[in-house]
């Protein structure tokens, strides 16, 4: 599922990276490996050769010349976590999450009951959902990423305030109806500012907020401030 090569643009989290096959040779390890340095280079290599892509991470440094990726390996490869820097250079293209209705036919039979449901609701349908984690290694790749145990988490980008609020409403009413899997995600506002959408529907003033540089505490009133309309209004 490798995009046409293009100019990458500014990189969000939980966007997908398509690198040169031979990026692995410029690539820095950006964290503890559990299996050895080598061993993790030989992983991303052949990762690379398959024409997988890699996820965005938090950028320490937005501006720098190096950008942080996760490789996610699928169950069958040892499910390693390992974190690279990796020269802006060799991306050939970003790109965001598979859109939801895109995805579901490459995710599980047993989450099409749920995934019907979530479709067919029009709060979430405002709010662009997107999948990521597994989910979306699995649909780029179409490698087995996920396990009886994996969750759904879901990525969403509402217009206003009062469309985040609806989204929570209507995934809170998708999670009391029981059907596999777990939705977890997060809702993301207009300065690319996001939030578990769980700890959002819970009326928290004071929220875990995920943004390229990193997490923060912050107020619930400042989040919502960062829609594109309406964010000024009740954040209660």
């Amino acid at each position: 599922m490798r995009p046409e090569s293009a100019a990458p643009g500014a990189p969000a989290r939980h966007d997908l990276a398509w690198l040169a096959a031979d990026a692995a040779a410029s690539a820095q390890l950006a964290g503890p490996t559990g299996i050895g340095d080598d061993a993790a280079r030989t992983l991303l290599a052949g990762w690379l050769r398959r024409g997988h892509p890699l996820i965005v991470t938090a950028q320490p440094a937005p501006a720098g010349a190096t950008l942080r990726l996760g490789l996610a390996l699928p169950p069958g490869e040892g499910k390693q976590r390992l974190a690279f820097a990796v020269p802006r250079a060799c991306v050939r293209a970003l790109t965001p999450p598979p859109a939801l209705a895109e995805a579901a036919p490459a995710l599980p039979a047993r989450w099409q009951p749920l995934l019907r449901m979530l479709l067919a609701q029009p709060a979430l349908a405002a709010c662009t959902p997107r999948v990521f984690g597994s989910a979306a290694i699995q649909v780029a790749t179409g490698e087995p990423c996920l396990g009886d145990a994996s969750d759904l988490d879901l990525l969403l980008a509402p217009p206003d305030w009062a469309a985040a609020q609806a989204a929570c409403a209507a995934l809170e009413g998708a999670a009391a109806g029981g059907l596999a899997p777990r939705v977890d995600g997060e809702i993301r506002n207009a300065r690319g500012e996001a939030v578990a959408w769980r700890e959002l529907a819970g009326l928290s003033m004071r929220l875990l907020v995920k943004d390229a540089a990193g997490a923060r505490l912050s107020g619930r009133h400042e989040f919502a401030a960062g829609f594109a309309a309406g964010g000024a209004r009740r954040a209660a």
